[in-house]
């Protein structure tokens, strides 16, 4: 991990963007890329805001679940809005289409369950997550901690 490693990682990354670009669904591909990126991003700043409150863990939970809740948290743009109660429209700029989750895209994200979030009792404070899924009749659980 120096700079011969940044460098390889440049260079694949490139090529790999490259090849994107030349076939039919790179566009789109590149796209859910971004949010997967910004998802992943976003998760990081709350698990170090719920690592390195000092509140006990049900006030850092009801603050990771008010997060959650408000249409306006960038989370809530970059998921399709539906679950998050009311089921209204999709914020401008939004992609209405299922995220493709992370670690498995086959399966899209249509939303996020705020009442069934929590934060796990662990010295990395890692969040435990609950979406709604396009491929499921219910909420599928993941967790998320920040470092691993």
């Amino acid at each position: 991990s120096g700079p011969a490693s940044a460098q390889c990682f440049v260079r694949v990354h490139t090529a790999f963007l490259a090849a994107l670009d030349r076939i039919p669904q790179g566009r789109a591909t590149r796209k859910a890329l971004r949010r997967q990126v910004a998802l992943v991003e976003e998760l990081g700043v709350l698990a170090r805001a719920a690592r390195a409150g000092a509140e006990p863990r049900p006030r850092r939970i009801e603050r990771l679940r008010d997060h959650l809740t408000d249409p306006e948290a960038k989370l809530s743009r970059l998921i399709a809005p539906r679950a998050l109660g009311g089921g209204g429209a999709v914020p401008e700029g939004a992609d209405a289409g299922p995220l493709p989750l992370p670690v498995d895209p086959d399966v899209g994200l249509l939303g996020v369950v705020p009442a069934q979030c929590t934060i796990f009792k662990s010295a990395l404070s890692p969040l435990g997550l609950c979406f709604v899924v396009a491929s499921s009749s219910g909420p599928t659980a993941t967790h998320f901690a920040q470092g691993t």
